[in-house]
C-alpha cells in the first residue's frame, strides 16, 4: 500500500518518491494545494478518503497508508 501512495506522491510532486526514506510531504516540495490533489487522488484510487486536518498531523506515507487501514490493521481491500 506505501508503493501505491509513494506513486501518487511522485505524480503530485513532479518527481520519484521512495516510500522508504519517508520524510515527509511538505520537507518534499509539497504545498498545501499539492496536499489537497493528492488526498483527492488517494480517495478516487484508493477508495478512502482522509481530511486535510488528519493529514497534516503525519504527513508522510506512513502516516497516510495508517489512516488507510481499518482499525485491525490489516488490508481488506487490493490496491493496484
Amino acid at each position: 500500500m506505501a508503493g501505491a501512495v509513494a506513486a501518487i506522491w511522485s505524480e503530485v510532486l513532479g518527481h520519484p518518491v521512495d516510500a522508504s526514506g519517508d520524510p515527509g510531504f511538505f520537507a518534499q516540495g509539497g504545498t498545501s494545494i499539492l496536499a489537497i490533489k493528492m488526498l483527492y487522488l488517494v480517495d478516487e484510487r484508493m477508495g478512502s478518503m482522509i481530511t486535510y486536518e488528519s493529514f497534516v498531523e503525519d504527513p508522510t506515507i506512513a502516516g497516510v497508508v495508517e489512516r488507510l487501514l481499518p482499525a485491525d490493521g490489516r488490508s481488506h481491500r487490493a490496491v493496484p
